[in-house]
């Protein structure tokens, strides 16, 4: 106590002041308007950039543990679209393709059935610059996939299906030099055999067409039907270019084709659904 009589006995003028001038506003604020709006305008300015800062100061030192947070929500995120990516795919093309959906599947012109059972895949892995290329689909055996069966993209030819496994299945594409397909000039009907030529993922050579069907640059090229792996009239390629040696009686016709084998993600697996009878019939006629 004797301190602090000491402390206010020395400080007496300066607390006098103090005191004085806290009366001094209090007064100001309370009976002059326009003083007291601008006092408090200014508390308010300060207050809230005081807020500000605090918030800003606390946000700085949260940044890990909202950067972790929206990592974790990111993948989250990614794996519910592609699972609605897959879901969706299936959806629009069902387990069984219809010819609206895929128009390249013909129907029985008497009972109106189709012909031909399609399955949709994805393609989950593929080589583009070897002379066996292949492609990996994420369906196999247990979905109904089979072996030597055709293989289209949207609107054109992919290949053959090759080796099967239960839940995945690989294909021969038109890109593979062991592929050869039955193909034809659709302008005219002549016919002859594709294979590709090394040449680069979009292009393949359709060989012997003989020089009097006339072929053109522009020309569409498309599956003559008759094997079973594909329907009659699906789409290939267009001809870019052709040749015809001297002294030979066929073209050499280069094809550009119709899948763009860079950036194929989605096939339809053909499935010719009289195969079987077809086959049983020929092998007794070739006896």
């Amino acid at each position: 106590m004797r301190n602090l009589l000491y402390f206010i006995l020395r400080y007496n003028a300066l607390l006098t002041f103090i005191i004085l001038q806290m009366v001094s506003w209090t007064l100001i604020i309370q009976y002059n308007n326009f003083q007291r709006a601008a006092i408090l305008n200014s508390a308010n300015m300060i207050s809230g950039t005081l807020s500000l800062k605090t918030t800003e100061a606390r946000n700085y030192l949260s940044l890990k543990e909202l950067n972790d947070s929206l990592v974790s929500e990111n993948a989250l995120l990614y794996a519910k679209v592609k699972t609605l990516e897959e879901k969706l795919q299936t959806e629009i093309v069902g387990a069984n393709c219809t010819p609206e959906e895929v128009p390249l599947l013909p129907t029985d012109s008497l009972t109106g059935k189709l012909l031909y059972k399609c399955m949709p895949a994805m393609v989950i892995n593929s080589s583009i610059n070897r002379t066996n290329n292949f492609l990996t689909i994420d369906k196999g055996s247990a979905n109904g996939i089979k072996p030597e069966t055709g293989v289209v993209s949207k609107n054109s030819v992919v290949g053959v299906v090759d080796q099967v496994s239960e839940h995945f299945a690989t294909i021969v594409p038109i890109i593979n030099k062991g592929l050869r397909i039955s193909a034809k000039i659709k302008r005219n009907n002549f016919k002859g055999s594709l294979q590709w030529a090394e040449l680069d993922p979009l292009r393949a050579i359709l060989y012997e067409v003989p020089k009097h069907a006339n072929v053109q640059v522009g020309d569409t090229v498309i599956t003559t039907g008759y094997s079973d792996f594909f329907p009659p009239d699906v789409f290939i390629g267009t001809v870019e270019k052709w040749t015809l040696s001297e002294g030979s009686n066929f073209y050499t016709t280069y094809v550009k084709l119709g899948t763009d084998f860079n950036n194929i993600r989605f096939v339809y697996i053909i499935d010719y659904l009289s195969r079987e009878e077809q086959l049983n019939l020929e092998a007794k006629s070739n006896k």
